[in-house]
């Protein structure tokens, strides 16, 4: 049973002969709204030694808080972004800047992942859903994703790399059952996706949200 203080359902209900039927829905783990102000991570600093983390303390999200990060590496010049837009998340060199960045929810506010946790939620919803999706992904040169869920019972891992001219506007549906190492999706206390540009300059990479479906 997924605790409505964790992670919001979204529930649809069909009218059949009469009985009114609960219809399972997506389960969202952020769609980036809000906080207004202070939800970004900015690098502009040379090589590997700064990265910038930023915290938000979000109603309605897998533990209340979401972690952003960024980091410039070296070999480019100008500053590297990651922020929850209003709606959306926005992962951004500019076109001569190589970096790296993330974004994580796993219950608390510093800026080491999975050492908390949030109270073990069923992304599966009972079997119904079979994915985790970003919605609308925008993507610009190549980037490589990396997933990392955290369980009650082992970490799995997704690794992909999308590359080629502007994409826009799509769905990217991953199977459970593409995620490599031990642990079940019935019991999720962390999730993370990173982001790697720093193999071409000018990368970048949005999505409106991330859901289980």
């Amino acid at each position: 049973m997924l605790l409505q203080s964790v992670m919001r359902r979204v529930i649809g209900a069909a009218m059949v002969l009469g009985a009114a039927v609960v219809v399972r829905g997506d389960i969202v783990i952020d769609e980036f709204a809000g906080p207004v102000a202070g939800v970004g991570a900015v690098d502009a600093d040379p090589g590997l030694a700064t990265v910038s983390t930023a915290a938000n303390n979000v109603a309605g999200i897998p533990g209340a808080w979401r972690i952003v990060r960024a980091n410039r590496v070296a070999g480019g010049t100008g500053a590297v972004k990651c922020f929850g837009h209003i709606g959306q998340l926005k992962y951004d060199q500019t076109d001569s800047s190589r970096g790296v960045g993330s974004v994580w929810w796993d219950g608390d506010s510093d800026d080491t992942f999975g050492d908390g946790g949030f109270p073990a939620v069923d992304l599966t919803e009972g079997g119904a859903n079979k994915v985790l999706s970003l919605t609308k992904i925008d993507f610009k040169n190549a980037v490589k994703l990396t997933i990392t869920v955290k369980t009650t019972t082992g970490t799995r891992t997704y690794e992909e790399t999308l590359a080629g001219p502007p994409f826009l506007g799509f769905d990217k549906n991953i199977g459970f059952n593409a995620f490599t190492g031990t642990g079940s999706f019935t019991s999720v206390t962390a999730i993370r996706i990173a982001f790697d540009g720093s193999g071409d300059s000018g990368s970048r990479l949005s999505f409106d949200a991330v859901k289980a479906r």
